[in-house]
């Protein structure tokens, strides 16, 4: 058998979470190789393939999604990829999820429908922003989360756990879960020894997420999107966070928008490069 594509890092008894790398795929440069976006120019059959491989490993088809930085957080459905920032796997929603102040309208959709298929696994694409995915211990439930600088000042880690989690309803746990029930599992990410900013959209960061920034290495102002998560996770009352702790600016193993950028010697936002991703899958 051959090298593993995933690198799982939690294991429960319902549900594993685990990480790509670049590694092991059969996109060309400067995707190579294992590049899962079908978003950055690669060839769409190369992304195709490399899509496949995965599924063949997890032998279970896979939710994706398309990404837009807000914090709508939707299903796991097998078929569509839905505009939004957070895939749910194992749990419809109780009724009174729509009686909020919010209104129906602003709620996340959060209803499995006849329409399509419940996934058992689901990938969040990232090639610096946060990939983080909470995961029930003892229950078949899991959300992969999609966290860069507009969604973690946008709350989507925090509207989750909030306005989603305790609404959901899975077997063994009617009553709906509480972050007592999960595991929040942080990715690689770019770190803020690495992520600069202008300070001006530092300051304003902080103002809207304390502790979202720090210092570069070089000392000008950055985003620490690390710190940030881990600050809406606990105020939340999540206490068992795993956190990879690995940058991906600095770790050559993975995608990095900003690395691609620097070494293209080019614009900001003009480098090319391929997406990694998070996993969750349902075991039980």
């Amino acid at each position: 058998m051959g090298m593993s594509l995933v690198e799982w890092v939690y294991e429960g008894s319902c549900v594993r979470v685990g990480f790509t790398s670049r590694v092991g795929g059969v996109s060309e440069p400067p995707y190579e190789s294992l590049n899962l976006g079908s978003h950055v120019c690669d060839k769409p059959a190369a992304v195709h393939a490399n899509r496949e491989l995965l599924a063949q490993e997890l032998a279970a088809p896979i939710a994706w999604m398309r990404q837009v930085h807000g914090s709508k957080v939707l299903p796991a459905l097998l078929g569509n990829e839905p505009a939004c920032d957070g895939l749910m796997l194992g749990s419809t929603m109780r009724r009174d999820a729509q009686s909020g102040s919010r209104g129906e309208s602003d709620m996340p959709t959060a209803v499995f429908t006849r329409m399509r298929t419940p996934a058992r696994a689901a990938a969040v694409m990232v090639a610096d922003c946060a990939p983080v995915i909470l995961a029930a211990r003892d229950i078949p439930w899991a959300c992969v989360l999609h966290v860069g600088r507009a969604g973690l000042l946008g709350g989507i880690v925090r509207r989750t756990l909030e306005d989603i989690v305790p609404h959901c309803t899975v077997e063994k746990s009617a009553g709906g879960l509480t972050s007592d029930d999960l595991v929040a599992v942080v990715g690689p990410c770019i770190c803020g020894a690495c992520y600069e900013v202008p300070e001006e959209m530092a300051v304003q960061a902080e103002k809207l997420q304390r502790g979202s920034t720090s210092l570069t290495s070089w000392a000008t102002p950055s985003i620490d999107l690390r710190t940030g998560v881990h600050v809406q996770l606990r105020e939340c009352g999540l206490s068992e966070i795993l956190d990879l702790n690995r940058c991906t600016f600095e770790d050559e193993r993975y995608f990095s928008h900003r690395r691609a950028t620097r070494e293209a010697g080019i614009g900001w936002g003009e480098g090319r490069t391929g997406r990694f991703v998070g996993i969750a899958q349902l075991l039980c």
